[in-house]
């Protein structure tokens, strides 16, 4: 790219996104609801701190990068595109208001490259935004497309070059220095709370700091650079010669992370990969290598799932922060504050006459950085169960910058709408002037009688309640939401009691909330998108509540991406679901153990626990993902093995360990997210391979991608719980046509289509790199089990790959359902298994992957499936292929008794009764009953039967303890296989029923018009449009069902996001796994 010059300057009001929402100033959001979908609060996911009469002001563009739902799927260049209802076509979404941006330039090394940007950023979506990087083929900009192609591969060459993003702060600089008259500011400080990865940080030409971790936040104390500055800019002397020759620019330079990380390899020894110690490797490498010494998302570096870009650039916000030296009573009359009187039932807080700002704690002398908000039963110890009957502590540590030193500061906190709260407690230090890394004080609240606070629950078992808690600390009034609750990785030896009643010896792995055991519908999440500005609430949002409508209590935040951002743990507190969170590092025996990585790891955690710690969504921190095993493997295998295990023993049963500990007292502990657990708790001593004949421990996790031998049950773990299986998949026709350039693209084994196919990578640089075995996993398993076209057929070559891409869904759906149901029978095994997350729930790009749904919000088959095999009650015809054992069990995550009826009757694929039966069931708490079994086809299917031509439905109804019905259903072709069935075209029929509901979603029966059944059944809606398919009589998400000649069913579509003005109705369609024989 260097031959050619680039100076390509947008407007600030450029078309980004679907939708253009002024955000309000901190002061302004103080009154807001608090709901954290609310896009008021945030920027970049990240709360909107702007408030430039407190002394905060920001460091961003007016117009952010991030895209509501639904995306568009193409954008013209001069942004006329028409998006729906509550949009306008400029696009852009305001994140500050205009008066509070600045304008931000992107260049790179040679200066080839200069083109306007926006802040937060990454320097790929600049070069998109401004056409540098655009898709040849097509007269319209993508600006979401950035997976179109082979574009991973042309826009390599970025990765390689230095970016400088640079800001004039003339007229930032305007405004502090006009607020500044008469309130006397002595410090500021840059506060950056991420910036990706390798930074220099320059004002006024002057070097300020470095970075070198894009997980941590950075403040620098500019006040000796930037008081000459203000200083020129207040004078009523100074020449506007002279402020014209003033260097008033902030310069962000990010080198290279991949050769930064290069260059750090140096520091260690050789680091053997899956290319050159494949049944040991130290770390996987998946296409840049040495991702393991820097601290940056490793699949940033690629996966299996997902592309290579290794982004950078300030991918979160930065302010300007302004402190006072002044004496308290003068700080005290000049705090600004728009929201209301602090509402408090404690007295010291509601006689202030300070009024607040609620997303942060500042006054003119203090900054409050970070706020740890810990809420433990008194003597609770990490990872013990807890005293369910003592009273809570609500344990509160600031990390703030001051002004100034302020020996009797006192804190006063009040936990809104309660009597609770205590005033001026004495800290655990006095304020010291510059920076102040604990302060501490807490107090109790009663956990019995009538003004106890109420249990946060997930949503599938209750209220999610929060409460507001207000803080002061000096002059700075803020609030912060909290719930109470206690949660605990149990991994204790199982009791005496428990093996009586049959559960086998060992060690426990279970999830006990409020002291209560639970059984986990968990999934697995990755980073939403590989540009992290691009995310908006609206995203995160759909996708949380796309796993609670699917009966899911859980969300294990993976630890190869990011730590997710403060509204993703808002919107899990406010919505009600369980969150898993791991410290970044994954797929490695070992990460470098010198004294600068060691350094920057305890900041990192420390910081990132000290967040988190508020949020009751929170269930336990891991150290990493799957890196015991491999870790054990290594120390095993290869000759200097002891090294690596030795250096993975320091960091995460060491370093990160007692960081966690000395940040939080709420939350349970694991190293590694698949592990044995330990023998001894404090001192720790983890058990690796010391096991006792017979006994079990620890989580298990599972992948078998054979389809010979996929649905085979004595290949599935016998585990506690299981945390990672799951079946990869290609991504919907609608997905698809994101993607391709040419017509001829739309064949399953396309350059493009197994370019987008990262199973398995190539361990190199490769590109584009045939993942030749992903192909063969997904083809086999289409193949063996259902019906589809040839790989190379002729004709509608879209059509084709339509039904390849929905064939390789149905086969993650059933590879994939079917451990979940096995591993929640474990309930009532010796193992008791009490949990499950599957892997994976969403998608990073347009890709084949482990995601149940799409990048863009569209849920696949596998989601749908979910929503059926992860309610409270359910079915599960069990076959064990073996012995042709055919056992149908009824499954039960309720906390009690539930009582109900099932009914199952055979059909053939023409539609006929091939007869049933039915028999009532109860199911005890947390259990599974038997309803039938039979072995032998003979014996399992009626007489009129055939195993080419018969499958079962199966309904479930009933009442569980609380006296809510439940219902659910199950269609199961015999043997899972509908591949040699006489299918006949169901000749499905789509119409709308009345008009859309009031909120946009519509009703839809369905027909099937011809001979034959329909296999396999899902409507699917156009694009342009975001939701689910519901059952009209349950409300429970529901598609992918047999559907018999002449027999109707209706489907409501609950929308959740629309840019058609509601045409989508108008272009639903079905579709079933009948291939025509032509």
């Amino acid at each position: 790219m260097s031959s050619e010059r680039y100076s390509l300057f947008h407007s600030s009001m450029a078309p980004c996104s679907p939708h253009s929402l002024r955000q309000p100033s901190a002061e302004q959001a103080a009154s807001r609801s608090d709901s954290a979908s609310s896009s008021a609060a945030y920027v970049a996911q990240e709360p909107n701190i702007h408030a430039p009469a407190s002394g905060i002001w920001t460091l961003g563009s007016s117009i952010s990068h991030s895209v509501d739902l639904p995306f568009p799927l193409q954008v013209p260049s001069n942004g006329t595109i028409g998006f729906g209802k509550g949009t306008n076509s400029q696009g852009g979404k305001e994140a500050y208001g205009v008066q509070a941006s600045l304008q931000w330039w992107l260049s790179n090394q040679n200066g080839s490259v200069q083109v306007s940007a926006r802040f937060p950023s990454v320097v790929h979506l600049d070069l998109i935004e401004a056409g540098v990087i655009d898709d040849p083929n097509s007269s319209l900009r993508r600006r979401i497309r950035q997976a179109v192609g082979l574009n991973e591969g042309t826009s390599r060459w970025i990765i390689d070059d230095t970016w400088t993003y640079t800001a004039n702060l003339s007229p930032l600089l305007s405004r502090v220095a006009s607020n500044a008259s008469g309130t006397s500011y002595s410090d500021y400080l840059l506060y950056f709370q991420g910036l990706d990865t390798v930074a220099n940080v320059a004002l006024g030409g002057k070097n300020v700091g470095n970075t070198s971790n894009m997980f941590r936040e950075w403040v620098f104390n500019v006040t000796d650079v930037l008081t000459p500055l203000l200083g020129s800019m207040s004078s009523s002397t100074a020449s506007s010669k002279a402020r014209a020759g003033a260097n008033e620019n902030l310069t962000l330079t990010f080198s290279s992370a991949a050769d930064y990380a290069e260059r750090q390899s140096r520091n260690e020894p050789y680091y053997p990969t899956q290319l050159t110690s494949p049944m040991a490797p130290v770390i996987d490498d998946y296409e840049y290598p040495f991702r393991n010494f820097i601290r940056k998302a490793s699949s940033d570096f690629g996966w299996d799932w997902g592309p290579a870009y290794v982004p950078t650039g300030a991918h979160k916000p930065a302010w300007l922060i302004a402190l006072s030296n002044a004496p308290s009573a003068e700080s005290a009359a000049a705090t600004d504050g728009s929201g209301s009187e602090a509402d408090t039932n404690v007295a010291s807080l509601s006689s202030t006459s300070i009024r607040r700002t609620s997303i942060v704690g500042k006054s003119l002398n203090l900054f409050v950085q970070g706020t740890s908000i810990d809420i433990t039963r008194k003597g609770q110890v990490n990872n013990l169960p807890p005293d369910q009957t003592a009273p809570w502590v609500v344990n509160v540590t600031h990390s703030l910058w001051s002004a100034r030193a302020i020996p009797n500061a006192t804190m006063s906190l009040a936990l809104v709408g309660t009597p609770h709260g205590a005033s001026e407690l004495q800290l655990s230090a006095p304020v010291q002037a510059g920076y102040n890394d604990v302060l501490s004080a807490s107090f109790e609240v009663l956990s019995n009688g009538t003004d106890a606070p109420q249990l946060w629950w997930p949503k599938t078992f209750g209220e999610p309640k929060l409460y507001d808690l207000q803080l002061r600390l000096a002059d700075a009034v803020w609030t912060k939401r909290t719930g109470f609750r206690t949660v605990l990785v149990n991994q204790e030896p199982v009791s005496d009691e428990d093996v009586a009643k049959g559960t086998r010896p060992g060690n426990y792995w279970h999830i006990e909330l409020n002291g209560q055991r639970i059984y986990t519908q968990g999934v697995n999440i990755i980073p939403a998108d590989v540009f992290l500005p691009r995310i908006s609430g609206d995203v995160l949002s759909h996708t949380i509540s796309s796993a609670i409508a699917a009966g899911q209590n859980l969300l294990r935040v993976w630890g190869g991406g990011t730590y997710q951002p403060a509204q993703f743990y808002d919107l899990a507190d406010e919505m009600g679901i369980l969150t898993w969170s791991e410290t970044t590092f994954a797929c490695a025996a070992a990460y470098p153990t010198y004294d600068a990585m060691i350094g920057t790891i305890r900041e990192e955690v420390k910081q990132n626990v000290r967040n988190l710690n508020r949020h009751p969504s929170m269930t336990h921190w891991a150290g990493n993902n799957e890196g015991e095993n491999m870790m054990l493997a290594v120390k095993e295998t290869l000759p200097n093995g002891t090294v690596y295990a030795n250096q993975y023993d320091y960091l995460f049963d060491d370093v990160i360990l007692n960081s966690v500990r000395q940040n939080s007292r709420s939350l349970s502990y694991l190293p590694s997210s698949t592990g044995a657990g330990y023998i001894s708790l404090d001192p720790y001593v983890p058990r690796y391979r010391n096991a006792t004949p017979g006994e079990l421990y620890g989580d298990a996790e599972h992948y078998l991608y054979s389809a010979v031998h996929a649905l085979d049950l004595d290949t599935y773990p016998i585990s506690r719980f299981v945390n990672e299986f799951g079946m990869h998949s290609m991504p919907s026709i609608y997905t698809i046509d994101n993607v391709v350039v040419s017509p001829n693209d739309y064949t399953f084994n396309s350059t493009v289509m197994r370019a987008h196919d990262k199973h398995s990578p190539a361990g190199n640089l490769t590109y584009p790199f045939p993942a030749d075995d992903g192909q063969n996993q997904m083809t086999d398993g289409a193949k063996m089990y259902f019906k589809t076209p040839a790989v190379n057929a002729t004709g509608n070559l879209r059509a084709n790959l339509a039904a390849w891409s929905y064939a390789t869904q149905q086969y993650q759906a059933m590879l994939t359902g079917q451990q979940i149901l096995y591993y929640r029978l474990g309930a009532s095994r010796p193992e008791n298994n009490l949990g499950v997350a599957y892997w994976q729930l969403n998608s990073i790009w347009q890709g084949s992957d482990w995601g149940s749904i799409e990048w863009g919000g569209r849920w696949k088959v596998m989601h749908f499936m979910a929503a059926r095999y992860q309610d409270h009650v359910v079915g599960y015809p069990m076959y064990a292929p073996q012995n042709e054992t055919l056992t149908i069990y009824a499954l039960s995550d309720d906390f009690g008794l539930v009582n109900g009826t099932a009914a199952w009757i055979w059909y053939d694929y023409s539609g006929k009764n091939l007869g049933g039966n039915s028999t009532s069931f109860s199911v005890s708490g947390i259990n599974a009953t038997a309803i039938y079994s039979a072995t032998g086809a003979q014996n399992i299917l009626p007489a009129e039967a055939s195993a080419d031509n018969a499958y079962l439905h199966l309904q479930l109804n009933g009442t569980r303890s609380d006296g809510s019905p439940f219902t659910n259903e199950h269609f199961w072709p015999f043997a899972h296989s509908v591949a040699n069935a006489p299918l006949q075209d169901p000749q499905v029929q789509v119409s709308k029923n009345g008009s859309a509901s009031a909120d946009g979603s519509q009703v839809f029966d369905v027909k099937a018009a011809g001979s034959g059944v329909a296999a396999f059944l899902s409507l699917e809606h156009p694009e342009g449009v975001i939701g689910w398919f519901a059952d009209t009589k349950s409300g429970r998400p529901m598609n992918n069902i047999f559907l018999r000649p002449g027999e109707q069913r209706s489907f409501k579509f609950v929308l959740q996001f629309d840019r058609t003005n509601g045409s989508w109705a108008d272009n639903v369609v079905a579709r079933s796994i009948f291939v025509p024989s032509s």
